[in-house]
């Protein structure tokens, strides 16, 4: 038996979203090692489908969260948790994006991306990643508890 940490669910909100990360990592590795990201033909839809790939793993996020909760013996309130391992990720991007703009905008330099789109990437993100996160964190919870990982 494991000794609950006094703050579990932000422990496993950051094992999700560290594993989420990772997964992401490496699916850019192997896009990178084949030679998918240096076609300039495809370059304006590699933005957007990192967001899929970003959105998409979040199924990774709820479910090492809802295992890492399972651990813990914190079975009850996983749905809370799950919603800010969704959102905490994406909020995070896209404050650094508003940052990043802010710094160009009063140095005058050009902006990568504009507030606007920023702000609709969070949205998207979050309409796809939301319910991946849930998704996930609900199959982790269903998962038969056998004492032992898999």
């Amino acid at each position: 038996m494991t000794r609950a940490p006094i703050r579990g669910n932000l422990f496993a909100v950051a094992m999700g979203i560290g594993a989420q990360i990772f997964v992401v990592w490496c699916g850019l590795l192997l896009f990178f090692s084949l030679h998918l990201l240096s076609h300039v033909t495809i370059r304006p839809w590699l933005f957007y489908s990192t967001v899929i790939l970003l959105s998409c793993s979040g199924y990774v996020n709820g479910y090492v969260m809802a295992r890492v909760l399972r651990i813990f013996g914190r079975e009850n309130d996983w749905k809370p948790v799950a919603a800010v391992a969704a959102i905490s990720f994406p909020m995070f991007v896209t404050i650094m994006i508003f940052a990043i703009d802010f710094n160009e905008y009063f140095l005058s330099a050009e902006e990568e991306f504009d507030i606007i789109r920023a702000s609709m990437t969070f949205i998207f993100w979050c309409v796809l990643g939301v319910p991946t996160t849930f998704i996930g964190g609900a199959r982790a919870m269903a998962a038969e508890v056998t004492g032992q990982f898999k």
